[in-house]
């Protein structure tokens, strides 16, 4: 009998974001039947091949109380976050945070009730 070992170990990615937000992301998964993890896994493998700018330049605070969110992503692409991250002088909680934001607005059936963020340029 053989053991199965090209199976790759998942790592668990968190991000804090603000609990509408956390919710958002939820109900859409679920309404899509879609895995909140393999959403997070696309949304960051996605971000590392398509080289586009880094996700700072769009940088925005949430005015609410943040949450933990906890996806798992395979150990391999954790390690090439890790790096871009590096290079791009910004955090994988900060990325996961962005890229779910941009993807619940994109997916979302009720723009008009967007999670409210301050600009980084905005002073309070």
């Amino acid at each position: 009998m053989m053991k199965q070992e090209n199976k790759e170990k998942n790592l668990i990615a968190k991000a804090d974001i603000p609990s509408p937000l956390k919710l958002q992301f939820k109900i859409l998964c679920a309404r899509k039947g879609l895995n909140m993890s393999v959403i997070s896994e696309h949304l960051l493998r996605n971000w590392l091949i398509a080289g586009e700018p880094t996700v700072s330049k769009m940088v925005s605070f949430p005015e609410e109380d943040l949450e933990v969110i906890s996806v798992y992503i395979p150990e391999s692409l954790k390690v090439q976050l890790k790096v871009k991250c590096m290079e791009e002088k910004v955090t994988m909680k900060f990325v996961l945070f962005q890229l779910i934001q941009i993807w619940v607005a994109e997916n979302s059936e009720h723009s008009s009730s967007p999670v409210k963020v301050l600009s980084a340029n905005r002073t309070v």
